[in-house]
């Protein structure tokens, strides 16, 4: 079976490295993990590379939440989850407005939340 490949465009290095440990919780070594700390390194892994699922930052520097949109152009077929490091239904449709398919709490991501969520938006993994 072919990995499960993922870009995570994160800025906080200690925020990644939780999400990596949670997603290889879940799925073992069923995925493969790309790392992006801005929206021109996300572009660049995106030009040369083809994803199951994008972990959005909401809030990732200078842009906030128009860096998704910006990640969104660049693989508009590729579902964007955003995330924070807090939760509100103001912060899911600003999401969800700037082109993320869900939005969650960082926090959600831990445990069986994580493929839960990606349940939703990959089929049969």
């Amino acid at each position: 079976m072919k990995p499960l490949k993922i870009l995570v465009v994160e800025d906080n290095q200690g925020d990644f490295d939780l999400i990596s440990i949670w997603l290889e919780q879940a799925f073992g070594d069923r995925i493969s993990l790309d790392h992006a700390t801005s929206v021109k390194a996300a572009a660049e892994f995106i030009e040369n590379n083809e994803y199951a699922v994008i972990l959005h930052d909401l809030f990732l520097p200078p842009w906030g939440p128009e860096s998704v949109t910006a990640t969104y152009k660049c693989a508009p077929e590729t579902p964007i989850i955003a995330m924070s490091g807090e939760s509100s239904p103001d912060l899911h449709r600003m999401a969800i407005a700037n082109g993320a398919r869900l939005f969650c709490a960082k926090s959600d991501l831990k445990g069986d939340n994580i493929a839960s969520i990606f349940a939703q938006l990959i089929p049969g993994i």
